[in-house]
């Protein structure tokens, strides 16, 4: 009868002892980016003439966090010297999810004649750290008018 205790032990160790371990389950918290409901560029057509100008931005963000930043990038393309530039959006109103914000759009000094193109890009990142997805448009600003510039003399 001793040896009853220890074979119960050993039976139920052996019943047991597979399902411990043998099987795991991970969970994954994903946090839900914030989303640019609403972004609204003025002018829309995006082209200008080659003096430059300004761009205002208007966006919504909806977020399950806080709003940490939302950021307008704008970045010079096809350029043997990329040029970047940051601009703020700031709340329009205290505790609102709108956000605004004036980009400027420099002349077109290239000596070659062509146009110029940048890439405008607006997101949002939360006090999580996590990005939206960003909305990107192209910019163009136009070559200079040879017809406004001063005529070279000629000498015969």
């Amino acid at each position: 009868m001793k040896w009853l205790p220890l074979a119960a032990a050993f039976v139920t160790s052996i019943l047991l002892l597979p399902g411990c371990g043998g099987s795991s389950a991970t969970v994954r918290v994903t946090q839900q980016a914030p989303v640019l409901r609403s972004v609204e560029i003025t002018p829309e057509d995006l082209r200008f003439s080659f003096d430059g100008g300004k761009i205002t931005l208007r966006v919504t963000v909806d977020s399950e966090r806080a709003i940490d930043a939302v950021t307008a990038e704008r970045s010079l393309l096809n350029s043997p010297k990329p040029e970047t530039k940051l601009y703020p959006l700031v709340p329009v109103a205290s505790g609102a999810n709108v956000y605004q914000t004036s980009v400027d759009v420099p002349a077109n000094t290239r000596p070659d004649g062509q146009p110029v193109h940048y890439r405008l890009s607006v997101f949002a990142t939360d006090v999580a750290g996590v990005q939206s997805d960003r909305v990107e448009r192209e910019i163009r600003v136009a070559a200079p008018d040879a017809s406004g510039l001063p005529s070279v003399p000629f000498n015969p």
